[in-house]
């Protein structure tokens, strides 16, 4: 991503409430995920979806405790963690974890 410029509110109207940017975006030489997209987004899905939730608890509408318990465990991921802590390549890993047991 590169700022070009930053557009002011006074150019708008009526005004927004906030000053905007011009920005361009350039595609990445290859995606930052592996797993299949759809996976991917139902996992952002299910973890943002319950936001004041620990994964533990989030994932459990995907799957019983027990099978939650053993993939975050398989994972090393602490699974009173919040999803919004997790970066991309986490997030990746849970999503190809889930899609391979047929979960996503």
């Amino acid at each position: 991503m590169e700022l070009l410029r930053r557009v002011p509110r006074t150019v708008f109207h009526p005004p927004p409430e906030v000053d905007s940017a011009l920005i361009r975006l350039r595609r990445l030489p290859r995606p930052r995920i592996s797993s299949p997209p759809e996976a991917f987004e139902a996992v952002l899905r299910v973890l943002f979806g319950a936001r004041r939730k620990t994964i533990r608890r989030a994932l459990m509408a995907l799957v019983p405790r027990e099978e939650v318990d053993a993939l975050l465990r398989e994972l090393g991921l602490d699974p009173q963690l919040r999803g919004e802590v997790l970066d991309i390549p986490q997030l990746d890993r849970l999503a190809r974890a889930l899609r391979a047991r047929e979960v996503v």
